[in-house]
Protein backbone atom coordinates (compact mmCIF):
# COMPACT_ATOMS: atom_id res chain seq x y z
CA UNK A 1 0.00 0.00 0.00
CA UNK A 2 1.33 3.55 -1.18
CA UNK A 3 0.58 6.62 0.89
CA UNK A 4 0.92 9.85 -0.49
CA UNK A 5 2.41 13.26 1.05
CA UNK A 6 2.77 16.83 -0.41
CA UNK A 7 5.43 19.30 1.31
CA UNK A 8 7.41 22.04 0.70
CA UNK A 9 11.22 22.57 -0.05
CA UNK A 10 13.44 25.70 -1.28
CA UNK A 11 14.90 25.73 -4.64
CA UNK A 12 17.21 28.14 -5.91
CA UNK A 13 17.47 29.33 -9.08
CA UNK A 14 20.09 26.72 -11.09
CA UNK A 15 17.43 23.47 -9.52
CA UNK A 16 19.24 22.92 -6.17
CA UNK A 17 17.69 22.70 -3.00
CA UNK A 18 18.39 23.88 -0.23
CA UNK A 19 19.64 21.18 2.81
CA UNK A 20 20.31 23.12 5.28
CA UNK A 21 23.96 23.84 7.02
CA UNK A 22 27.00 22.97 6.98
CA UNK A 23 30.10 24.95 8.89
CA UNK A 24 33.58 25.61 6.39
CA UNK A 25 36.99 25.31 7.57
CA UNK A 26 36.88 28.43 9.82
CA UNK A 27 33.63 27.27 11.06
CA UNK A 28 31.58 30.06 9.70
CA UNK A 29 27.81 28.76 8.77
CA UNK A 30 27.63 28.37 4.94
CA UNK A 31 24.29 26.83 3.56
CA UNK A 32 24.18 23.40 1.95
CA UNK A 33 22.30 23.08 -1.34
CA UNK A 34 22.32 19.82 -3.43
CA UNK A 35 20.89 18.21 -6.68
CA UNK A 36 19.79 15.25 -4.67
CA UNK A 37 16.10 15.90 -2.98
CA UNK A 38 16.57 12.55 -0.81
CA UNK A 39 19.05 14.60 1.14
CA UNK A 40 17.08 17.40 1.58
CA UNK A 41 14.06 15.01 3.37
CA UNK A 42 16.90 13.20 5.50
CA UNK A 43 18.31 16.64 6.93
CA UNK A 44 14.24 16.99 7.66
CA UNK A 45 14.37 20.30 5.55
CA UNK A 46 10.70 19.95 4.37
CA UNK A 47 8.27 22.65 5.38
CA UNK A 48 4.89 24.05 4.99
CA UNK A 49 4.47 26.60 2.62
CA UNK A 50 4.27 29.47 5.31
CA UNK A 51 7.45 27.85 7.19
CA UNK A 52 9.15 27.99 3.61
CA UNK A 53 8.87 31.35 3.18
CA UNK A 54 9.58 32.33 6.51
CA UNK A 55 12.81 30.17 6.29
CA UNK A 56 14.13 31.88 3.01
CA UNK A 57 13.51 35.65 4.65
CA UNK A 58 15.25 34.47 7.90
CA UNK A 59 18.18 32.88 6.58
CA UNK A 60 18.59 35.78 3.14
CA UNK A 61 18.78 32.43 0.91
CA UNK A 62 19.08 34.35 -2.57
CA UNK A 63 17.42 33.55 -5.79
CA UNK A 64 15.15 31.02 -4.40
CA UNK A 65 11.64 29.37 -4.02
CA UNK A 66 9.21 27.39 -2.14
CA UNK A 67 8.30 24.51 -4.60
CA UNK A 68 5.77 22.15 -3.75
CA UNK A 69 6.86 18.04 -3.66
CA UNK A 70 5.12 14.67 -3.65
CA UNK A 71 6.33 12.34 -1.06
CA UNK A 72 5.06 8.73 -1.95
CA UNK A 73 6.01 6.34 1.14
CA UNK A 74 5.80 2.46 -1.28
CA UNK A 75 5.46 -0.61 1.31
CA UNK A 76 6.93 -1.10 5.05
Amino acid sequence: MSKTEYAWVIQRDDGKFYAGWNFDRNWEAKEYFTNVLEKVIINKQVFTIKNALKEIKLMNLQNCKPVKVEIRVVGE
